[in-house]
């Protein structure tokens, strides 16, 4: 997973995605319920979990979808699926060969603060 946050260097060498990217990204499945991936994101200090199956990313959720599609509805975090509530449409996605420069372009454009890095389907 790519971050906003991250900078790159001044002149020198092309940065690319795969310079920044999480390694090993913190995941869940479309079976989780809201309330573990609550306290997985908390754990790892983290505002949002590729949703995934056998590696290729299905979703996302984020700790904003966590209070507007659970809490603020006043459900039970711990009967509500992630596959149910996770935004699954028009996710952006950065390959990790990408330039730095190009993927910051394309959050901007999408204004999105995160951006799934994701190689032959594979997050």
């Amino acid at each position: 997973m790519a971050h906003a946050e991250e900078h790159e260097g001044g002149p020198g060498p092309v940065k690319l995605v795969r310079h920044a990217m999480a390694e090993r990204p913190v995941t869940a499945s479309p079976g989780m319920n809201a309330g573990d991936a609550a306290g997985l994101m908390s754990a790892n200090d983290i505002g949002v979990l590729p949703i995934t199956e056998q590696d290729r990313l299905i979703g996302l959720i984020t700790d904003r979808d966590l209070v507007l599609r659970v809490i603020a509805e006043r459900k039970d975090p711990r009967s509500v699926r992630l596959g149910d509530i996770a935004t699954t449409r028009g996710i952006r996605t950065a390959s990790p060969d990408m330039q730095l420069g190009d993927a910051r372009a394309l959050m901007a454009e999408s204004r999105v603060r995160r951006l799934p890095v994701v190689k032959d389907g594979h997050l």
